[in-house]
């Protein structure tokens, strides 16, 4: 199981050509990122104005790798198309996560395919609660809850230091409304929100815009 996730948000600056912000994405991903050590697969969504790149890796040490090598190519001036890319966005609204993979309930590295809908959740666990705990408690919820859901395809618990996020993957729009209100009756559903900390939560509903996956 892949257990690295390179997870970036932001907004484009105002103004911005969507069609130009994707295309330098895409020359990105081909001409830089799938080329390095450990990469998986790419895929880019979207939510109302937030982006979101979230890529795989087979390793942590690959994931980190990836980022030195970016970074010691835009000191040095040699990173043209990573510096294309960075001038679309507006960087007080970034975001950036290296997230290891702690829980992983059928997912698959080509399951990011349109009109797929993405529920993202990032928060921090409530003080005392061990990371053990919570995740027996997500096993559960997802063993005997969510996975039975209509449209559902897959979810992953991730986890960056103290930030951790749930990323469930649906069909449809549709199936995502109906999961959410099949939450406010099953009572596990409040014992998983006691264990984490809601005033920090951060939500989004993303569809996918593109995807990249490495013929190996």
């Amino acid at each position: 199981m892949p257990n690295a996730v390179y997870f970036n948000s932001y907004r484009l600056k105002k103004g911005s050509s969507v069609p130009d912000f994707l295309l330098a994405v895409e020359k990105l991903v081909n001409e830089i990122a799938s080329k390095h050590k450990g990469y998986i697969s790419f895929a880019l969504f979207v939510d109302g104005e937030t982006w979101a790149d979230y890529s795989i890796w087979e390793t942590m040490d690959d994931l980190n790798a990836f980022v030195a090598a970016a970074e010691a190519a835009s000191a040095s001036g040699t990173n043209e198309l990573a510096e294309k890319f960075y001038s679309f966005l507006n960087f007080n609204s970034c975001r950036s996560y290296h997230f290891t993979v702690k829980g992983s309930f059928n997912f698959d590295k080509d399951q990011f395919t349109k009109p797929n809908i993405i529920s993202f959740h990032s928060y921090k666990l409530n003080k005392g609660v061990s990371e053990a705990d919570f995740l027996l408690a997500a096993e559960k919820m997802n063993n005997e809850f969510i996975s039975k859901q209509k449209g559902w395809i897959s979810s992953k618990n991730l986890c960056d230091g103290k930030t951790w996020a749930d990323f469930v993957i649906f069909e449809t729009q549709e199936d995502l409304d109906n999961f959410v209100k099949a939450c406010e009756a099953y009572e596990a559903t409040k014992d998983g929100f006691d264990l984490m900390n809601t005033s920090d939560l951060r939500s989004h509903t993303f569809s996918v815009e593109m995807n990249h996956y490495l013929d190996k």
